[in-house]
């Protein structure tokens, strides 16, 4: 393991999903605690690691003090957890460890979701299900697949070669055409 996690606050052994994992604390100053979560043990491929940081203002709204006693609160309240875009069979399909659409997250009042994960993978997996609209999703809590963001794009730059409109111009029909056929019609105002 890297020399550059020796020097941990705090170290303890936790289970996430089924694997075995040791968890390490780092205090960051007064910015907050640094938890870098490595995987043990691993059937295929190199173990994972996850890592998060805790702002000290975080940690305060969730009483978490710079003891032993807060070092294991919040070991004992981190759970990894599934992206709510990019997913585990997303992160199958794209070749990767199930895992690597799972994030550190707290269980804690106070402690912040973790933002999504941008990566290629969960980009293109969020444009193949994003809805599109208010009431696209149908009573299986499956997208219309005619109301998919992805098929709203195609047909807005489909109409867009059709039309040509040159330079800028494009850019100007093509946010009109979104704008005259989003399900969700929002009202927009034009200035000038």
């Amino acid at each position: 393991m890297d020399k550059k996690y020796d020097s941990c606050s705090y170290k303890a052994r936790r289970t996430f999903l089924g694997g075995e994992f040791e968890v390490r604390l780092f205090e960051v100053y007064d910015a907050g605690i640094a938890a870098v979560v490595f995987q043990i043990s691993t059937e295929h491929g190199s173990p994972l690691k996850f890592s998060r940081v805790f702002s000290r203002a975080e940690l305060d709204k969730a009483g978490i003090a710079k003891t032993l006693e807060g070092h294991v609160t919040l070991v004992d309240s981190l759970e990894l957890i599934e992206d709510a875009y990019f997913t585990g069979n997303d992160a199958v399909g794209a070749g990767q460890n199930v895992l690597a659409a799972y994030q550190l997250s707290s269980t804690l009042p106070g402690i912040s979701f973790p933002p999504p994960i941008v990566s290629h993978q969960a980009a293109l997996a969020y444009f193949a299900r994003a809805p599109v609209g208010l009431s696209t999703w149908n009573n299986s809590r499956v997208p219309e697949d005619d109301n998919l963001l992805v098929n709203l794009i195609v047909k807005g730059l489909t109409e867009l070669c059709r039309e040509k409109p040159p330079g800028l111009e494009a850019v100007k029909w093509l946010g009109n055409w979104f704008l005259d056929h989003n399900p969700a019609q929002p009202k927009v105002e034009a200035e000038g």
